[in-house]
């Protein structure tokens, strides 16, 4: 599985689950760990977690784009 599989694996599974979320804001590199079932070299664990957290503030823009998306439109 390559890196970029991974970071969305984990990023699915922290947008399905709010209590995982939440343990991800206080422990990244564990939940990450935990989800992948692995345990990342040192030098890898803030790449994914710079990874993971760009995703989850990519997926928030959009939804949050999506939702103004109304306000935007013509009257006709």
């Amino acid at each position: 599985m390559e890196l970029k599989d991974r970071v969305e694996k984990v990023v699915k599974r922290l947008m399905d689950d709010k209590d995982l979320k939440k343990r991800f804001d206080k422990d990244p590199a564990g939940v990450i760990e935990d989800i992948l079932g692995v345990d990342l070299p040192n030098e890898l664990v803030n790449e994914v977690v710079d990874l993971v957290k760009a995703q989850l503030t990519a997926e928030k823009v959009g939804d949050a784009l999506e939702a103004l998306g109304g306000l935007f439109k013509k009257k006709s």
